[in-house]
């Protein structure tokens, strides 16, 4: 199995990701060929994936707010100041609707004062939950670990 990673950001998600499996990291989704067997893991890509993508690759999408779809569910989950928990799911992707699919990870999340004091570091607390979270996922695939 080959996996292949996709993300809109600076690439922190996967360089991490990297240090713990074997993955490969995609700038775009136009013009890959796939192989039968590969992956493809969005981490912080921000856009749709196409279904001509979804439905021709096996593709899961790493999101650090289920109960927030869309963009930004950790600012959200800050901004809700009744809210003590938020969470990081794995899913599948499945259609070209953000964040819905099925479920194959997730991680509870505890919000802290500290954390809606300082948002940066709970997202980058959130962004790593989703990184380990994504290895433990693929290695239990029988993804070859570094």
């Amino acid at each position: 199995m080959q996996v292949y990673v996709i993300g809109s950001r600076t690439g922190r998600s996967y360089e991490l990701l990297s240090k713990l499996v074997k993955c490969h990291y995609l700038s775009s989704l136009e013009r890959f060929n796939w192989a039968e067997g590969d992956l493809l893991v969005s981490m912080g890509y921000m856009k749709k994936i196409p279904p001509s993508v979804y439905k021709n690759v096996p593709t899961i999408n790493v999101h650090p707010g289920w109960t927030y779809p869309g963009k930004h569910p950790q600012l959200r989950a800050l901004a809700n100041f009744s809210r003590e928990w938020t969470d990081v799911t794995l899913h599948r992707v499945e259609s070209d609707t953000y964040d819905v699919g099925e479920v194959l990870a997730r991680q509870e999340v505890k919000i802290t004062e500290a954390d809606r004091d300082d948002p940066n570091t709970f997202f980058e607390r959130t962004r790593r939950i989703g990184v380990y979270l994504t290895a433990a996922w693929l290695i239990g695939q029988g993804v070859e670990m570094r």
